[in-house]
């Protein structure tokens, strides 16, 4: 049985090829490429607005004026509510570009940074984009302990005295905030890495057929 033909599946103007890319020489992977656009953090000292936070630090200090942090429109003045508006906006993009949006009046299905008006095309790519999804999960370690459970790696943390980490792949933190961070980026990824793939599979199957 002939599997579905996916479109070119886009994010912004810019076509995802496949994750193999990464490992050619290339000026930019398409994956990388990807992961900027999710929400990030914008310092402003003045009129001046960099994305290095050492940087702004250092032009803040020089300059002797606050550093203003900036997530979308919003400015905040302390870095731990900044970062808090961060995952809020890096969850919510998540959630959009994994998720279908129909539109009532036109019909048209928008997921994963694209439109279409074939239903079985939009079902596709929402199982793809599910079954990606599932392959990142968030867990927690305490001390040499790995567990699933965050009660339970609470107790553990509570017995030994040891930090509970929340964790994400290779990612571990202490802080709970960043751990969902992390994980909100994992899954954009495996959905962004997904889709290069499938596109790939559909150029290889449309070249032999």
């Amino acid at each position: 049985m002939r599997r579905l033909m996916l479109p070119a599946l886009l994010i912004g103007t810019m076509v995802f090829a496949s994750s193999v890319l990464a490992e050619e020489k290339c000026s930019e992977c398409p994956v990388t490429a990807a992961m900027k656009n999710l929400p990030q953090i914008t310092y402003a000292v003045g009129e001046e607005t960099t994305q290095c936070s050492k940087t702004a630090s250092k032009l803040a200090e020089s300059k002797g004026v606050s550093l203003v942090y900036l997530v979308g429109k919003e400015k905040f003045s302390e870095a731990g509510k900044a970062k808090f508006a961060l995952l809020t906006a890096t969850e919510k993009f998540v959630d959009n570009f994994a998720n279908p949006k129909v539109c009532k009046v036109s019909g048209t299905t928008s997921i994963a940074g694209q439109k279409t008006e074939c239903s079985v095309t939009a079902a596709k790519l929402t199982g793809l984009m599910t079954d990606a999804m599932k392959t990142v999960s968030l867990t927690y370690a305490v001390g040499d302990e790995a567990c699933d459970c965050p009660h339970a790696a609470a107790s553990l943390a509570k017995a030994s005295g040891e930090p509970k980490l929340f964790v994400v792949g290779k990612e571990k933190t202490e802080c709970e905030v960043t751990g969902r961070l992390n994980l909100a980026r994992a899954k954009y990824r495996a959905m962004v890495e997904a889709l290069a793939k499938a596109e790939k599979e559909a150029a290889t199957e449309s070249k032999e057929s």
